[in-house]
């Protein structure tokens, strides 16, 4: 989770709506989990998995694009992305999505 002026948030404060339905849904990865592959040595968001084909649910309202993360984030390591941009300027990134 991203502000506007770049910094990261906890992404738990603005769940307003969870993201996919648990169970069968489930997260699979923490914010602020360990792990080298990020440059803050942290995830930097919340993981759900859920099975293919389940629906995915914005967490708050506000302004979606959608496309490739290649075309939106200038990277091909997402895939298929939802980005929403929240009044506050704050962007939630949905990311490896089947569409």
């Amino acid at each position: 989770l991203e502000a506007r002026n770049g910094g990261l948030r906890n992404p738990s404060n603005y769940i307003q709506v969870q993201p996919v339905d648990t169970p069968p849904g489930w997260v699979s990865q923490s914010y602020w989990n360990a792990d080298s592959m990020y440059t803050s040595g942290h995830h930097p968001g919340i993981d759900y998995a859920a099975p293919y084909g389940s629906n995915i649910y914005a967490v708050a309202p506000g302004l979606m694009y959608r496309g490739s993360s290649e075309a939106l984030l200038g990277t091909w390591a997402y895939g298929n992305v939802a980005i929403v941009e929240l009044s506050d300027g704050t962007t939630m990134i949905y990311a490896h999505m089947s569409d």
